[in-house]
């Protein structure tokens, strides 16, 4: 009865386990690629074959996202049939595998039992040549999960992924292309594949345009990853190395602009005061007129200062109109 339980009990973890991560694959020629199940952050990444017979050994795509997400790859950018592969690595160290054709109907099919030569190693007419050799390709760097792995193929057999332990994550950079001049410097984005959250190796992702870039050499370059600065960004910069001139002219004709609006205002408000000036003498003058015609009417010095009073003129006016009249105030 325990047999039977730790039975349905490994049935059931190996169940969940395979589903835990899934990557389903449709299209032809322009592939959907559904990954689910990831926790976090993954890398998708898919391989092209490039020897005979065809392994996916040649990176030419690479993408990240987070938890479940779709990409969508042309197969055309890459212009090679035969066997695809396919993965998935996630932030918690799952990893998904998966194969496809490309132009080449049943380059994934296992040879049925009636294909397979009758001779055995010893028979007559055998020998030990006759068995294809499994061809491997090299091991991958270390990974963030401390696992390498490799691709391995044989006649009779699909591409198998063979995954062994390592001792420590080694970085894979996947840098972009160069972006184009702008401010005589070029820039690069660059991804590494295996997540190691370390720097060591990281490809300098700046340099200028007539230089050749130092620092280490990423392990690939993907035209898929864009750079991190678009044509845009580098037009706000300036396209030339006259910036510092350009900026200094707008200074200057900011600062003439300035200048020109506070002549305008001092000249309103000269003009304002002349003319207020010219207003007083004016009424001042209108001030000693009447006073005078109030004094050669007979009215007395005292009447004339009750009727000021309850005017706007000032005392000191008043007094001065009295003085220049040569009128007694008192």
């Amino acid at each position: 009865m325990k047999r039977i339980f730790l039975f349905c009990l490994i049935a059931l973890l190996s169940i969940s386990l395979a589903t835990a991560v899934s990557l389903e694959v449709t299209g032809d020629d322009i592939l959907t690629i559904d990954i689910q199940g990831c926790v976090g952050n993954s890398i998708l990444q898919i391989h092209k074959p490039d020897s005979v017979p065809p392994l996916p050994s040649t990176l030419v795509d690479i993408s990240s996202g987070t938890g479940d997400w779709v990409h969508i790859y042309d197969t055309a950018a890459s212009d090679v049939t035969g066997a695809y592969g396919i993965s998935v690595s996630c932030a918690d160290t799952t990893i998904a595998s998966t194969s496809l054709c490309v132009d080449a109907p049943g380059c994934l099919d296992v040879d049925t039992p009636d294909d397979i030569p009758d001779e055995t190693p010893g028979s007559p007419g055998s020998s030990s040549s006759n068995r294809q050799p499994v061809t491997c390709t090299d091991w991958d760097l270390c990974n963030a999960s401390l696992e390498q792995s490799r691709t391995c193929t044989a006649r009779y057999q699909n591409p198998r992924i063979e995954v062994q332990e390592c001792a420590k994550c080694q970085e894979s950079w996947i840098c972009s292309e160069w972006s184009s001049c702008r401010n005589n410097k070029n820039y690069r984005t660059c991804v590494d594949e295996h997540q190691c959250t370390t720097a060591v190796t990281k490809p300098h992702l700046e340099k200028s345009c007539a230089s050749v870039a130092g620092g280490f050499p990423p392990a690939g370059v993907n035209n898929q990853i864009s750079p991190p600065v678009d044509e845009g960004f580098f037009s706000n910069l300036g396209t030339n190395d006259n910036t510092t001139e350009t900026t200094l002219t707008k200074t200057l004709i900011i600062w003439g602009a300035v200048g020109l609006v506070v002549l305008i205002l001092l000249i309103f408000l000269i003009v304002f005061l002349v003319k207020r000036k010219h207003s007083s003498d004016t009424n001042f003058d209108d001030l000693k007129k009447w006073v005078h015609d109030e004094a050669e009417m007979g009215a007395s010095t005292e009447a004339i200062h009750q009727t000021l009073a309850t005017t706007q003129w000032r005392p000191s006016e008043v007094q001065r109109a009295f003085q220049e009249l040569g009128i007694n105030a008192q």
